[in-house]
């Protein structure tokens, strides 16, 4: 089986468009705020990103159970497709705690898009 075919399994789909989804998450809550908490905690749109990415585990793993055995090298290529989309958008969330921890706490947009206008340029 090639690799382009191999990719409309959804088996190996839905874990890309779950990492997907959780990088559109956190381009909602930057640009409206929506799913911040004011009271100091996570908030929904947190609970969801973890969710998303905590969701695809069983995905991958069944991928990896039936197809890896089967078709070897495709497969490698679509589970190392699916690890760097978890990468990517875990590594999102950590960049921009790192670049600016308390404006992810208290909901303030500006300071997100300030901090990342910074680290860009």
């Amino acid at each position: 089986m090639r690799f382009s075919s191999l990719l409309k399994v959804p088996s190996a789909i839905v874990p890309l468009l779950m990492s997907a989804a959780a990088l559109g998450l956190i381009a909602l809550v930057l640009t409206t705020g929506i799913g911040r908490s004011t009271d100091g905690d996570e908030g929904s749109a947190a609970r969801l990103f973890q969710l998303l990415i905590v969701a695809q585990l069983p995905f991958v793993a069944y991928f990896a159970a039936k197809w890896l055995p089967r078709v070897g090298r495709p497969a490698v290529l679509v589970l190392s497709l699916q690890i760097a989309a978890v990468i990517l958008a875990v590594g999102t969330i950590v960049w921009l705690e790192r670049e600016s921890p308390r404006s992810l706490s208290t909901g303030s947009t500006v300071l997100i898009l300030r901090a990342a206008v910074r680290a860009a340029g």
